[in-house]
C-alpha cells in the first residue's frame, strides 16, 4: 500500500502521524521503536518553523530502509501497521529527497547522493563561532566533567556527559585546534547522526542545527558537485 507524498502540507502530515504511532504503545516493532522515534525528531527538528534542512542532515537518514527490509524479510503486517509504516517510510523519502518548491515534491524522486569535500579552516572557524554561541546557552553544558569522564569510549562520551558538555569540553577544543593548524582536518563529520539526542528537546535544536552546518562542510550533493565541475571546465 502506497502513500505518495506530493506536498510539504502531507509530508508535515505524515510526519506528525508517524511520530505519534512510534510514540505509543501500540508500536508493532518494538526492537526498532527507539531508532525510528530518534530519527523522526531528528527530522522534526530539522524541519521546524519553515527550516530547509542541510544536504548533510537529508543524507544521514536512512531508518526507513531497515524498517522496508525487515517487512520484507519478515511475516505479513496487519493492515493497520503496515499503513503506519508505510507512512513512516514516506516521510523520510521525502526528507531526504527535500525539494525546492511543492512542483518538485511530485517528479519521481532519486535517493540523495553526496560526495565528500574537503573545507577551509576559516569555514571550520565560522561555523566555531556558531556552536560556540548556541551551547553557551546551555546552562549545564557549562559544567566541568569529572575527569575521569573524557576517559569514555563511547561515541561522545555519552555514557559520562550529555551531548552539550561534550561539543562544549571536547568539540569546541578540537575545533580551535583545527583552526589554529595545530590539528588535521577529520576525513568526515557525522554529528547528525550522533548528536540526534538533541532532537528530544526543542531547547537543545539551535545547537542540533549548527552541528549540522559543520557536517555539511564535508559533504556536497552529487549534482552541486557536477555543475561545479562544468563550470569550471
Amino acid at each position: 500500500m502506497s502513500v505518495h507524498l506530493d506536498s510539504y502540507a502531507r509530508f508535515f502530515d505524515a510526519l506528525a502521524t508517524s511520530l505519534a504511532y512510534a510514540e505509543s504503545s501500540d508500536f508493532h516493532h518494538p526492537e526498532l521503536q527507539p531508532g525510528l522515534l530518534a530519527e523522526l525528531r531528528a527530522i522534526r527538528a530539522w524541519t521546524a518553523r519553515g527550516r530547509t534542512p542541510r544536504v548533510a542532515e537529508r543524507a544521514t537518514v536512512s531508518f526507513a530502509w531497515a524498517l522496508m527490509r525487515t517487512r520484507d524479510g519478515g511475516p505479513e503486517e496487519p493492515p493497520a501497521h503496515a499503513q503506519q509504516l508505510e507512512i513512516a517510510r514516506s516521510t523520510v523519502v521525502f526528507f531526504r529527497n527535500w525539494p525546492d518548491d511543492d512542483a518538485d515534491a511530485k517528479r519521481e524522486r532519486e535517493a540523495l547522493v553526496t560526495v565528500p569535500r574537503v573545507p577551509t579552516r576559516d569555514e571550520i572557524s565560522v561555523v566555531l563561532r556558531h556552536i560556540r554561541d548556541e551551547v553557551s546557552k546551555i546552562p549545564h553544558a557549562q559544567i566541568w566533567p569529572l575527569a575521569p569522564a573524557f576517559e569514555s569510549k563511547e561515541p561522545l562520551m555519552r555514557d559520562t556527559m550529555t551531548t552539550p558538555q561534550w561539543v562544549r569540553w571536547v568539540l569546541v577544543p578540537r575545533l580551535e585546534e583545527i583552526v589554529d593548524g595545530t590539528t588535521r582536518l577529520p576525513a568526515q563529520s557525522q554529528l547528525c547522526t550522533l548528536a540526534r539526542d538533541l532532537a528530544s528537546d526543542e531547547a537543545t535544536w539551535p545547537l542540533l542545527y549548527t552541528l549540522g552546518e559543520l557536517d555539511d562542510l564535508f559533504v556536497t550533493s552529487l549534482a552541486e558537485a557536477l555543475r561545479k565541475s562544468r563550470a569550471g571546465a
